[in-house]
């Protein structure tokens, strides 16, 4: 959809009903020449609006949907803070104010359901979320995140649409991962990598590291986790890259290093590598020197 008007109200009708979190009740001085645009992509509303003159957006009405503004040609204030062009803004769902942009200017929105992010939420960190993440209201525009969130975003708004709907989802599903990495938010220390673990996984490693010196199975390991042998199997190898007994031998090895680092002098390469389960001290030689790149004797010198 694109409009070009002079008519106030019908820039505030159609622009109330694209950004659906907002109402425009007034604009500045001077004749008025606005370009209001907009469509779907997946569960995401795209849109803008183009303009000549000095606008004031008084907001005052909230919904369930999250923006992000792009002024791409334009200096402005959103509240008591100070935009400028470029820079990268969030309104949140509950946010009311008043945004002061001077012409002539271009501001493309991408407006975010919070079901939806609440989903994407919920997958990328492997945990049960029950508010959205709050963001940080400002990107300075001459940031990494802001060059790579306006790159995806021109994915978005200049890409050809899909006619297949389930690849407009994924295409959203893709964003929305991207995009709750890049922006810091309230849930961005899920984005370390043990705590964004499933709580099945989470328990697996907790066993593993209370029975490095123990001789555990991968039955073992999936017992403790409450998981199936194959469950646990894909869980590692989605999340660290490597199965679980691969990730065990690592975590040995890791204790091992530790050992001979700080281990009294009495201490041997073999008696190390017996306590950590490695019953054949020419494969742990081998295992450690794969690892860390040298041999368990420099560690323990």
């Amino acid at each position: 959809m694109r409009l070009r008007t002079g008519d106030i109200n019908q820039v505030v009708a159609v622009t109330s009903r694209l950004f659906a979190h907002h109402k425009v009740k007034s604009f500045g001085a001077g004749p008025l020449d606005v370009s209001v645009f907009g469509k779907s992509s997946g569960e995401l509303l795209l849109g803008g609006v183009s303009y000549n003159t000095s606008m004031v957006w008084d907001v005052d009405e909230t919904r369930g949907t999250l923006i992000i503004t792009e002024p791409r040609s334009c200096d402005g204030v959103l509240g008591e803070q100070a935009f400028r062009s470029r820079d990268l803004i969030i309104f949140r769902p509950e946010w009311c104010g008043r945004v002061e942009v001077a012409p002539p200017g271009d501001l493309r929105n991408t407006c975010i359901p919070v079901s939806a992010l609440l989903r994407s939420t919920q997958a990328l960190f492997g945990i049960e979320v029950d508010s959205a993440p709050v963001f940080s209201p400002r990107i300075a525009g001459n940031t990494s995140q802001a060059k790579r969130l306006r790159a995806m975003l021109d994915v978005l708004h200049e890409g050809s649409m899909y006619a297949n709907k389930v690849l407009e989802r994924a295409r959203t599903h893709w964003f929305l991962l991207e995009f709750l990495t890049l922006w810091p938010h309230s849930h961005s220390r899920y984005l370390n990598h043990e705590i964004a673990l499933p709580r099945s996984l989470r328990r697996a490693c907790e066993f593993i590291d209370a029975n490095l010196a123990e001789p555990i199975s991968v039955v073992d390991i999936a017992a403790a986790a409450s998981i199936g042998v194959r469950a646990l199997r894909l869980g590692f190898v989605k999340h660290f890259g490597k199965p679980p007994w691969r990730y065990t031998l690592d975590r040995r090895l890791q204790a091992a290093r530790h050992e001979l680092r700080v281990g009294s002098g009495l201490t041997t390469v073999t008696q190390v590598a017996h306590k950590w389960q490695f019953s054949n001290p020419g494969l742990f030689a081998r295992y450690y020197k794969d690892r860390f790149g040298e041999l368990p004797r420099v560690a323990k010198r």
